[in-house]
């Protein structure tokens, strides 16, 4: 008696554990729809594991570590029931595999997110970088 095999989800997909391989096919069949396959990873990604499982390339997006910068102008934030943590500035890199261009992302704690292009980012950082010259020179 012969077995028969598993369809190929997608290349590359028997590189994957046999848990991981029968959980996308799971979702896969559950949903109807096909998984893309992996992706190579950025060097800075976070997850560096191909963003499997997903259903469209505009989810295996790329995200950098979250670099945070403790605010001083701002107050803290209630974080649970009188509990409170001192806010921050967030600062990652994404860049997706769909085509769309990276981005740097700022963020004041968990909310209001700015998206910007990267030659805007160096420019706003280049103007932050200006101003604090402004205010040395000034002897502030």
């Amino acid at each position: 008696m012969t077995q028969t095999q598993e369809p190929e989800l997608f290349p590359g997909a028997n590189l994957l554990s046999e848990a991981d391989r029968r959980q996308i096919l799971e979702l896969s069949v559950k949903s109807g729809n096909r998984v893309v396959p992996p992706v190579t990873c950025h060097t800075f990604c976070t997850d560096q594991d191909g963003h499997p499982g997903q259903f469209h390339t505009s989810d295996q997006t790329c995200y950098g570590p979250n670099h945070r910068v403790p605010t001083v102008m701002c107050p803290p934030v209630e974080v649970s029931r009188g509990r409170y943590e001192q806010n921050y500035f967030g600062v990652y890199l994404s860049a997706p595999h769909d085509g769309e261009q990276p981005t740097i992302n700022v963020s004041l704690g968990e909310k209001d997110r700015l998206v910007m292009a990267l030659d805007e980012a160096l420019a706003v950082a280049q103007a932050i970088v200006a101003s604090i010259d402004e205010a040395t020179q000034a002897g502030l």
